[in-house]
């Protein structure tokens, strides 16, 4: 039971007591009751009887009406007594005076909770319409959405059935059930949605990105590269097909691995030309993911001020990534130029806090890759591995050496080089 419902009925209660204390009064004495007090008593009952009639027949109560046919025969019984037995009267109409006041707040109790019911059925309505919107407009498919709209269908009709019966506190736990679940189904295809644009913007941008580089990687005899591009054209016809088979999350990933595969081999073109905007976009976000995996300042303001810098960055390159696309070059350009110079600003404010224990978490994420990549050396063949692995396990022992001494931001350093050369690592052997 509701707050609302208790106060209105201990205030009622409330007001039974203090109209019948009189009475009782009347009742627990030895002596008999005055005549003409017993009969204002029966009046002011018969006055509490027809304003019970006027409210308890608006409702739909059934208890209430069963209440205020109990109420009327005690009125009545007194009535009959009247002329033999005073205190039996009294004793009849205050009776009577009680059911009818419970039979009230039976019927309004009843007549709040029946209004409610409606409304929330009539909301739920509005919510399914909506979502019903929304999955013919965006194409949308999803054997999770349809279960919950038929659960919260079915809901209603029983919320409805049971509200006809007059069992209101089963019908509203009903009714609230079936909005639940179709709240449910409004977010699930909320997210759907977003994902599904998503997924294909970022086809769009991608069919874009790679027709621009079709040209230039087939001029390059580079078989690498070629054999990549080549799996970016398969992983692209996977994500879409994932697409149209309604599978949004799997195509999503599916994505992801594309543009990891187009990166890699971005990164494979020769990068010479300052003019190359391909590769002046995959190096800014290069920076972007060093800068998003420095440990920030403990200072709260300056740390706002970092995760600012960077999500303001990565915006900008997502337009660069856009504009490029549409062959707009100047405006690359400048967006990737506003992006590096906001990276500039990140890294500025992380390197006011240098400590000691930022150093060591530098030091151990560089050992944390080291374990990484030697299970990815040990399958791959490619040349001058070795090499690599030997000069960056040597660059985690001289940070060592450099954090004991004191030397603070040449031991940071030693450390970020020992992990770009494990991810050089990775990337030759096509494990990032």
């Amino acid at each position: 039971m509701k707050s609302m419902q208790k106060y209105l009925i201990l205030v009622i209660l409330a007001a039974v007591l203090l109209a019948l204390q009189s009475g009782f009064a009347y009742s627990q004495s030895n002596e008999e009751p005055d005549k003409d007090k017993v009969q204002k008593e029966l009046d002011k009952t018969q006055q509490i009887l027809e304003w019970a009639q006027e409210i308890v027949m608006e409702s739909s109560s059934l208890k209430g009406r069963l209440m205020l046919e109990q109420a009327e025969s005690l009125q009545d019984q007194a009535l009959e007594n009247f002329s033999s037995s005073l205190r039996s009267t009294l004793k009849l109409t205050l009776e009577a005076r009680q059911l009818a006041y419970q039979a009230i707040a039976l019927a309004r109790q009843e007549m709040k909770t029946e209004v409610r019911i409606q409304r929330i059925l009539e909301e739920t309505n509005d919510h399914m319409a909506k979502v019903r919107d929304e999955i013919i407009e965006h194409n949308i498919k999803a054997d999770r959405i349809i279960k919950l709209l038929d659960d919260a269908r079915n809901l209603m009709e029983k919320s409805k059935l049971e509200s006809q019966q007059h069992r209101y506190q089963l019908s509203l736990k009903l009714a609230e059930s079936a909005r639940n679940r179709t709240l449910q189904a409004e977010q699930f295809v909320r997210r759907i949605k977003t994902l599904k644009g998503t997924v294909e913007r970022r086809l769009a941008l991608m069919e874009k990105l790679y027709e621009r580089a079709v040209d230039r990687i087939r001029e390059q005899d580079n078989e690498q590269t070629r054999n990549q591009l080549l799996l970016v054209e398969q992983q692209m016809v996977n994500a879409k097909q994932l697409l149209a088979d309604n599978r949004y999350r799997a195509s999503k990933i599916s994505l992801d691995n594309c543009e990891k595969t187009f990166r890699n081999m971005i990164r494979q073109i020769s990068t010479q030309s300052p003019n190359n905007l391909e590769a002046m976009i995959e190096e800014t976000y290069r920076l972007l993911a060093r800068a998003e995996e420095m440990p920030f300042t403990a200072d709260e303001t300056a740390r706002v001020k970092q995760r600012g810098y960077l999500d303001e960055a990565k915006r900008l390159l997502t337009r660069a990534g856009d504009e490029l696309a549409e062959n707009r070059n100047e405006e690359t350009l400048r967006l990737i130029n506003e992006a590096r110079t906001l990276l500039h600003l990140a890294v500025s404010e992380e390197k006011l806090e240098m400590t000691r224990e930022r150093v060591k978490i530098e030091i151990q994420k560089a050992e944390a890759m080291r374990y990484e990549v030697r299970s990815a050396v040990e399958a791959c063949d490619a040349p001058g591995i070795q090499t690599l692995l030997d000069r960056a396990d040597s660059r985690i022992g001289k940070a060592r050496e450099l954090l004991e001494a004191g030397e603070l931001p040449n031991a940071e350093a030693e450390a970020r080089i020992a992990r770009n050369l494990y991810q050089r690592i990775r990337e030759i052997c096509g494990t990032s």
